[in-house]
């Protein structure tokens, strides 16, 4: 251990004098007579910056003097830039709504002037925001904008913050693949002296390891990031690294090293004046001193960090605090009833602190220590009440997780779908970038002609003409092909409807809340299968039938859920029919059997039954569906209203047949639909692909 103090005392006195003399050397220059106003206000905005991470009082007071005179001088744009350091500043000292303040002045000004670049920043501080509001869906969200702008825009280092926040977000839904991903792709932008972002990274790959209980990979990382740390100069880090390290080594049974470490960090935040920080710290070593059996001391560390707590009126760890204060008194049963008594009270302010916080998994963590104590103390009665509240909170800490779950998977859907847009987006771009540039170069080859062989004028323009002619179709045909696929897109996004995902993910939460876990994770199987077999297909032109009547059956199954009542189906075909070799675009059915249930199955009370009838023609495949809903004997309000509903359907279905049979020749598609005396039939006659 003496060995790494001394490599930490290296590579700090290393940094120093590199970060104190470019300090000084903006210092001197505000000195200057004949420095003019708008070099000042930039020279004191990046003092600002500097001095973020290491006296943010500091950082205000230059963030001030910069805003008042890009005020006197009325020039927006610095305006913006003293604005984002105040944001900076008060990012460091914890004060989110002063931040979120001055960032939606920022973000104001670049909206106006349209700085693709200054609002993706602005999104990249906003999604920090939600995160730490728990909004993990508009973190990511605002996150996925920004980095699309950086990579557009190859603002790389910008590019490399984002995504390692992105990741963080991961981490905080417990999605580590997602982080660790997101992480690397991070660390491939970065170079050797980006000390600043490799720290960062570092510790949240060590963050990701430690979770999965890779506790060597932890270390590994963490131990870089502390040194990149050092290298940076940035004190408000390095007791961060110094802290998540100790954590790692607590784990590994290396007390001694955690115990200098947390020290270590403890007095580089009493430096810097940073109270949570300092509480943390402190709780830490009391987690540590109750590990190794020191109780008094891990008490005393408690009893410091809890006031602390109290101070600045941060309930949330209070009330941890408080929870691991009562644990290390009740390792002393020995000393009496008394140990009990005085654990029991601090459980009970525990609890009231993580009330104020409004968390349910500390209160959830309290009531089940107030049962514990009060059963060493023989108070049953009291003891039961406090288990009976610990269960019920159980129940919705449960819930809580389970959200967690289902914003992953809307995440994951929604950043499938962002995908799918940008590749067609780019295709789009590549295809009339390549058209430009041919039509460029044959403009340069032109006038190259008309220099050199001006006899041969008409020639050349004649060639002209052609050439552009043919730009022009190349042009025609990029379009038409970007309007294909957009409706391809359009017709995939129609099959995965956001209410439909709303309602399901509805359905299942509320299986959840009612405890009936069988249910709802039937539920969340069949769902996670529909969506796995959508999102397959997508990337195909055409599927097999036997594939869409498995999608189908995952969809009426949901459905039947859904309405709580049984919907039975059918497929009808001949035994010399082969379903795993009948071709058709995938997830053609799917809005013909959704009109069927919600439009016919759901109106009456009898069962549903959903028949699909295939059979072959002379020019290729005939599919019928039927439904036993409401029919003719549904009255004339249905009648009236339903077709129109009906026909949105068959027009979309319609639109994607002829884009993907347009090489069929004459042969067409043809939908009919009429009403049946009990239900409806939809009839479609496609030509027979592959």
């Amino acid at each position: 251990m003496k060995h790494a103090g001394i490599l930490v005392l290296l590579y700090f006195l290393g940094c120093i004098p590199v970060v104190s003399q470019r300090l000084d050397s903006m210092k001197v220059k505000l000195l200057q007579r004949d420095l003019v106003d708008s070099a000042r206000v930039d020279i004191w905005n990046e003092l600002s910056f500097d001095y973020a991470g290491r006296d943010p009082e500091i950082g205000l007071m230059y963030a001030d003097s910069a805003l008042r005179l890009a005020e006197q001088m009325n020039d927006a744009g610095k305006i913006a830039s003293s604005h984002n350091s105040f944001g900076v500043n008060y990012w460091y000292q914890g004060k989110d709504s002063l931040a979120l303040f001055h960032y939606s002045q920022v973000l104001t000004y670049h909206h106006q002037t349209g700085n693709e670049a200054g609002q993706a920043r602005a999104f990249n501080n906003m999604a920090l925001l939600s995160y730490n509001k728990a909004a993990y869906l508009d973190a990511l969200r605002y996150h996925t904008q920004a980095n699309e702008v950086f990579r557009k825009l190859g603002m790389t280092q910008n590019l490399v913050n984002s995504l390692s926040n992105t990741g963080v977000v991961f981490l905080a839904i417990n999605d580590y693949p997602r982080a660790l991903e997101y992480f690397l792709d991070a660390l491939t932008h970065t170079d050797s002296l980006q000390y600043y972002e490799l720290g960062n990274l570092n510790t949240n790959i060590g963050l990701v390891y430690k979770n999965v209980q890779d506790v060597q990979k932890a270390v590994l990382h963490h131990e870089k990031a502390l040194k990149y740390h050092e290298r940076s100069g940035n004190l408000h880090l390095q007791a961060q690294a110094k802290g998540n390290l100790a954590a790692v080594y607590q784990e590994e049974g290396r007390f001694a090293e955690a115990e200098e470490l947390l020290n270590q960090a403890l007095e580089l935040n009493e430096s810097l004046g940073n109270p949570r920080r300092i509480a943390s710290d402190l709780a830490n070593l009391g987690v540590l001193y109750t590990g190794m059996g020191e109780i008094t001391k891990a008490i005393a560390f408690f009893r410091r960090s809890a006031d602390l707590y109290k101070e600045t009126q941060d309930h949330l760890n209070l009330s941890l605090t408080l929870y691991r204060w009562a644990d290390a008194v009740l390792q002393e049963r020995h000393k009496g009833k008394s140990r009990a008594v005085e654990a029991a009270a601090l459980q009970s302010r525990s609890l009231q602190s993580a009330w104020q916080a409004n968390s349910l998994l500390h209160q959830m963590n309290a009531w089940h220590g107030l049962a514990s104590s009060y059963r060493l103390l023989g108070r049953y009665s009291e003891a039961l009440e406090a288990l009976e509240a610990y269960v019920a909170l159980k129940d919705s800490v449960f819930s809580t997780e389970t959200d967690k779950k289902l914003v992953r998977a809307q995440a994951a859907f929604d950043l499938q779908q962002r995908e799918r847009e940008l590749d067609a987006a780019h295709q789009l771009e590549k295809s009339e970038l390549e058209a430009m540039q041919r039509q460029d170069a044959f403009v340069l080859k032109a006038t190259i002609g008309v220099l050199l062989f001006f006899f041969v004028l008409f020639g050349v323009l004649a060639y002209s003409i052609y050439r552009r002619k043919e730009a022009e179709q190349a042009r025609l045909r990029s379009e038409f092909q970007s309007k294909k696929t957009a409706l391809e897109l359009k017709a995939l996004r129609a099959q995965m409807d956001p209410h439909f995902i709303f309602n399901a993910l509805s359905s299942i939460s509320s299986f959840l809340l009612h405890n009936d876990a069988v249910k709802a994770d039937y539920y969340l199987t069949q769902f996670a299968k529909l969506t796995r077999h959508i999102l397959e297909s997508s990337d195909q032109s055409l599927v097999t039938l036997k594939n869409e009547v498995e999608v189908l059956r995952y969809y009426i199954e949901i459905e039947s859920m859904r309405m709580a009542k049984p919907i039975h189906f059918q497929v009808l075909c001949a035994e010399d029919l082969d379903l795993a070799t009948l071709l058709l675009p995938p997830m053609l059915l799917q809005p013909l059997v959704e009109n069927a249930i919600w439009h016919g199955i759901s109106k009456v009370d009898r069962a549903g039954l959903v028949e699909l009838e295939v059979s072959r023609t002379q020019e290729g495949v005939y599919l019928q569906i039927r439904d036993n809903g409401g029919g003719v004997q549904s009255g004339p309000s249905i009648v009236q209203s339903e077709p129109h509903k009906r026909s949105m359907a068959l027009q979309l279905v319609q639109s994607r047949l002829e884009l993907l049979s347009e090489n069929k020749g004459s042969l067409k598609n043809e939908i009919s639909w009429k009403q049946l005396p009990q239900g409806t039939e939809v009839a479609i006659s496609i030509p027979a692909y592959g």
